[in-house]
């Protein structure tokens, strides 16, 4: 099980396992260097814990499971200057590395992301839950078909800047630049005989 939007230098891990104990009627989890999460029955909420550190926790007012996105108080860690207590949004989950991890916890196969299809769980059956529902108002279900860029372009890459190449004379094919496209057939969408047309999820490149 994963942590993540701790900063670099946290005192928190940012890996866990369930270790079948049982702790306040919740499983606890632990962590694979000093710390462990447990369910906090006199604060009512889950817990981080650092091993020989009191002082350092932090808490999530959760009584469920406290998986997917939501906000932790961190008190004395690392990430805050003079170690002061802060707030983060930690997201704690347990995707695979192929695997994309939706807002709410659950993971879905990474070959989904972006196909046009809405993979990741709506908010049926937690609306009931006030609490996880103002949690999660700005964190789209749909997380899997949020920020689809039909290209995605390198940072370093400069569009006033084109590839130079030296110049011999005006007419001479040596002063083009040689462009490789290659297309990658990821997966087949859709086939459709009555429409006439094929719907792919392709890579491309160009390259020079």
């Amino acid at each position: 099980m994963l942590v993540q939007g701790l900063c670099d230098i946290s005192r928190f891990d940012s890996t866990y396992s369930w270790n079948k104990d049982i702790v306040n009627k919740y499983y606890a989890f632990q962590g694979y260097q000093n710390n462990k999460m447990i369910f906090d029955s006199f604060l009512n909420a889950w817990k981080l814990e650092v091993y020989g550190r009191p002082e350092t926790f932090a808490i999530t007012n959760s009584t469920d499971y406290p998986f997917g996105t939501m906000p932790w108080e961190v008190f004395d860690d690392n990430c805050q200057e003079g170690n002061a207590s802060y707030i983060v949004e930690l997201n704690v989950n347990s995707c695979k590395q192929h695997e994309f991890n939706c807002g709410d916890g659950s993971c879905v196969d990474m070959n989904v992301r972006c196909d046009g299809d809405i993979d990741c769980p709506d908010k049926t059956g937690f609306a009931e839950s006030l609490q996880y529902f103002l949690v999660h108002l700005f964190i789209p279900f749909f997380a899997d078909e949020i920020n689809c860029a039909l290209f995605q372009v390198d940072e370093s890459y400069i569009r006033e800047s084109p590839p130079k190449v030296e110049t011999v004379s005006l007419d001479d094919d040596r002063n083009k630049i040689n462009v490789s496209l290659t297309i990658d057939i990821l997966s087949i969408l859709e086939i459709s005989e009555v429409g006439g047309y094929v719907s792919l999820q392709t890579d491309l490149k160009l390259t020079w």
